[in-house]
């Protein structure tokens, strides 16, 4: 499944989902970077299955913990 956020754009394809007691994560590799991002409905903005693409509203901040964006 391909991941994209509104403002950063294409983040990457989902390698494996992690479940967590609050909710699942992503795992997702940017860069050969381990990224985990949190799915819940305050973060996901349209999930498309047929397509495979999610696209979401990170926090801010959460990219760059993970990433080196300029």
């Amino acid at each position: 499944m391909e991941v994209s956020d509104v403002n950063f754009g294409l983040i990457g394809t989902v390698k494996d989902m992690i479940e967590m007691p609050a909710q699942p994560l992503a795992q997702i590799f940017v860069n050969e970077k381990e990224v985990l991002l949190p799915i819940n409905k305050d973060f996901v903005v349209e999930f498309n299955k047929q397509e495979k693409k999610l696209i979401m509203k990170l926090p801010e901040g959460l990219l760059e913990i993970y990433i080196n964006i300029k």
